[in-house]
């Protein structure tokens, strides 16, 4: 209820810092209204959602605790022990890397360990491409081919030091 501006206690009430009018009641059933219908359709679109897709998408029979066969699931699976799993697999890597072996027979290809290979790179040098440049005809043909750095003179002086088998 409001204070009247004839009201004794009001001065009292503006001197001790009190609101001079109460809330209007109106406003809040009103807002109250509208509150209390919005859920309202909230929950009637919910249960029409819930309606419309529990019979357009059947999720099939429910399971049962009382089933005996256990299904796997889809790949990939959980590991059993992910620690034992990446200790093989560690160790079948450094086999790899470690060992001399076929890598296809048929073909004649081999594999060195790592140490040999890093010592052949040494001791031979990396591979590098020829002193030519594609001619311009190539290069708007679209070959998909970038042309390597030109060597200068200098390079191609230290590169013949080093001989290549």
């Amino acid at each position: 209820m409001a204070i009247k501006p004839d009201d004794p206690t009001r001065d009292a009430s503006l001197a001790v810092g009190h609101e001079l009018s109460d809330a209007e009641a109106r406003p809040l059933a009103y807002a109250g209204a509208i509150l209390a219908a919005t859920l309202i359709l909230i929950f009637v679109a919910m249960a029409g959602t819930f309606y419309f897709f529990g019979k357009e998408q059947q999720l099939g029979p429910p399971a049962t605790p009382f089933e005996q066969t256990r299904t796997l699931p889809p790949s990939p699976r959980l590991q059993v022990n992910p620690q034992m799993e990446l200790k093989q697999y560690r160790d079948s890597q450094w086999e790899v890397l470690t060992t001399y072996g076929w890598v296809d027979r048929s073909r004649g290809v081999i594999h060195i360990p790592i140490d040999r290979a890093m010592d052949l790179v040494i001791a031979r040098g990396l591979p590098t491409r020829p002193n030519s440049v594609a001619p311009a005809t190539e290069k708007a043909s679209g070959s998909g081919t970038i042309p390597g750095p030109v060597e200068s003179n200098d390079d191609a002086a230290s590169s013949d030091s080093n001989p290549k088998p």
